[in-house]
């Protein structure tokens, strides 16, 4: 038999709940416990995991992208490392890197270092091993930034053939747009005069995209298994392999544990 709870509903704040932003830099500190050894980061991976994902079991599609970039946001927040270790890392179809900053742009952009993805959707996968957990980002094509001439039909096509991806590389400054050239440089001539500047270099994806996030120390970074993972990644980006498959493969990997 089940019984009316007998206790008062209000709208007063719980002094024991506290809400988890993105703009939370250091929350509880609960991402950045101590890591002594790589086996830590997935620990750390977890308690940040959660605060993005609370009750997720099995897989997750966050309903729009900006409902997954807000979850995204949460889990990358600030800090995310320490000088030793670095807990979170995106893995792509050219291999994987640890993740220094997370920029939510707008509605449906986002940028991870210097790479900016226009995001379509955010899946997440909480396995019964937590060292299994991971999420998928899978990224829409944006157009030419309308630097550089347009890119031939055929030699993209054969390009993602190859690679998975085609991408165009540019400098960002307050005031202007820069070709990678020039951002090396840190100079542009402009109107008869050289000019010297500081850019932020810019990576923009001009064909579909996919990208996991997960611990440094998770059993889908195992390096043992970069080609098969590469490959996986490839065929999501491609729409011929989807999340269903991802989990699946990740089902049967075992623990990656370097110490």
């Amino acid at each position: 038999m089940a019984f009316a709870s007998t206790e008062r509903v209000t709208n007063e704040p719980d002094e024991d709940v506290a809400a988890v932003s993105e703009e939370d830099d250091d929350w509880d500190d609960a991402a950045l416990r101590p890591i002594h050894r790589l086996s830590d980061t997935t620990v750390a991976f977890l308690d940040r995991f959660r605060d993005a994902f609370p009750g997720v079991r099995g897989t997750f599609l966050a309903k729009n992208a900006d409902e997954g970039i807000s979850r995204l946001a949460v889990l990358l927040r600030r800090p995310l490392g320490t000088d030793a270790f670095s807990p979170f890392w995106y893995l792509n179809v050219s291999g994987s890197l640890p993740i220094d900053e997370f920029r939510r742009v707008d509605k449906g952009h986002v940028r991870i270092d210097s790479e900016l993805f226009n995001v379509r959707a955010v899946h997440a996968y909480t396995s019964e091993a937590y060292w299994r957990n991971f999420v998928l980002v899978e990224c829409e094509a944006d157009p030419p930034i309308g630097l550089y001439p347009v890119p031939d039909q055929d030699e993209m096509r054969n390009y993602v053939n190859e690679f998975g991806y085609y991408s165009e590389e540019y400098g960002v400054s307050d005031s202007m747009v820069v070709t990678r050239a020039e951002h090396d440089d840190g100079r542009v001539f402009r109107d008869g005069k050289s000019i010297r500047l500081k850019t932020r270099l810019e990576v923009r994806y001009l064909t579909p995209v996919a990208f996991i996030v997960c611990a440094q120390a998770s059993a889908l970074h195992n390096p043992a298994l970069d080609a098969e993972r590469k490959e996986l990644i490839k065929h999501v980006a491609a729409g011929t392999a989807a999340m269903a498959d991802l989990v699946e493969w990740a089902r049967q990997l075992g623990r990656y544990d370097r110490g």
